[in-house]
C-alpha cells in the first residue's frame, strides 16, 4: 500500500485508535525527508502543502512529484491541500491528482463539489469532513 487518498488513510486510524503524521512541506528535499522517514518508522502519513506553494511548484508538479516518491513506499501515503479556501483551486488540484484537497468549510461557504465527493467519498467532504488535525509541540 502507498498512494492513498484521506478517507483510507483516516478510517482505520480512527477505528485503530492511532494518530497519523501530517507535515507541511515547501519544497522536494522536504518531500523526500517526509516520506523517507515515514517508511523508517513504519507508519502512515499525511504529506501537506499549503496553497501557495502548490501555486508555486503547480499541481501538476507537486502530484508527480508525489507519485514518484510515494508509489514505492512500503507505507500509506497522502498528499493533502492544507488550508485551501477556494473550491476552484480544490478542483484543480484534485483534477492532477492530489488524494487529498477538501475546501475548508469555514472559508468556502457552499457544498463540496461533486467532483470532490466522488474523489474522496461523502464521509470526506461536507457534513463529516474527515481533516487531519495537527498539534504543534
Amino acid at each position: 500500500m502507498s498512494i492513498v487518498n484521506a478517507k483510507e488513510i483516516m478510517y482505520p486510524a480512527l477505528k485503530n485508535g492511532y494518530a497519523i503524521g501530517a507535515f507541511n512541506i515547501t519544497d522536494l528535499v522536504q518531500f523526500e525527508a517526509v516520506i523517507e522517514a515515514a517508511i523508517e518508522k513504519k507508519a502512515p502519513v499525511i504529506v501537506q502543502t499549503s496553497v501557495k506553494p502548490s501555486q508555486f511548484h503547480t499541481p501538476d508538479l507537486m502530484v508527480a512529484i508525489f507519485r514518484r516518491l510515494a508509489s514505492s513506499a512500503p507505507v500509506p501515503v497522502c498528499l493533502h491541500l492544507d488550508h485551501c479556501t477556494t473550491i476552484e483551486y480544490c478542483n484543480t488540484c484534485a483534477d492532477a491528482g492530489q488524494t487529498g484537497a477538501p475546501p475548508r468549510p469555514s472559508r468556502a461557504g457552499q457544498p463540496a463539489p461533486e467532483r470532490a465527493r466522488k474523489r474522496y467519498g461523502p464521509s470526506t467532504c461536507w457534513p463529516g469532513m474527515i481533516l487531519p488535525v495537527i498539534f504543534v509541540v
